[in-house]
């Protein structure tokens, strides 16, 4: 628990898994979402989901950059990666216009090839094998403290469940606050495993 005025040192300002994130991915299926988020206008084209190469590079090169993607990657038709409603997205600085996101070579132009192969690189052997280090830092002994540090896994002290008294902040626009930044910006999600030991024991089990 932080005393007032405490702040916990982090490295991501946002989290992996936020509205906003999903509302990304799913402007061109649900424009709805994002229409209501941005006082009834889309975001400005080039922060558009547009490109999947273009959104990979950002997360790869950009601290600011956390997107977690969500289960439409791995299953269903990819639907959501087409212009079906031929929404105005607008024209990026690039003079191209937002329509269909840009597929990688390899799905050859083929959304439901490239959800497919999304999917079979997510069941694929070597994924199986290293299932488990994701889990540390999303469930497990990675998520929160040293270990966290050591795995540039820390995010902003607000994500983390238990680290605010919300019962004991009396002052209402604190408190707004406090409720905008966990319901827009993500939390993390609860503490479960202490250690690797214990569910690579389960999952043993199981299979």
């Amino acid at each position: 628990m932080l005393d007032e005025g405490q702040m916990e040192c982090f490295m991501y300002g946002s989290h992996y898994s936020t509205p906003g994130y999903v509302m990304y991915f799913l402007v061109r299926q649900f424009p709805e979402y994002m229409l209501r988020f941005q006082n009834g206008k889309f975001d400005t084209a080039d922060r558009l989901f547009s490109s999947i190469q273009r959104t990979w590079h950002s997360a790869y090169h950009s601290l600011t950059d956390v997107k977690e993607l969500i289960p439409q990657f791995y299953h269903g038709d990819g639907s959501f990666l087409k212009n079906y409603r031929k929404l105005d997205l607008g024209i990026r600085t690039d003079k191209k216009e937002v329509n269909d996101v840009e597929l990688p070579p390899w799905a050859e132009g083929d959304e439901r090839r490239f959800v497919q192969l999304m999917r079979d690189a997510l069941e694929s052997d070597y994924v199986s094998a290293h299932l488990h280090e994701w889990i540390d830092l999303i469930w497990g002994y990675k998520q929160r403290g040293e270990h966290a540090a050591q795995a540039n896994n820390l995010f902003h002290p607000l994500t983390y469940e238990g680290t605010v008294d919300i019962d004991g902040i009396t002052d209402e626009t604190e408190l707004e606050a406090i409720r905008v930044q966990i319901h827009e910006f993500g939390q993390v999600t609860i503490f479960i495993f202490f250690s690797s030991n214990i569910y690579c024991y389960v999952f043993e089990y199981i299979i």
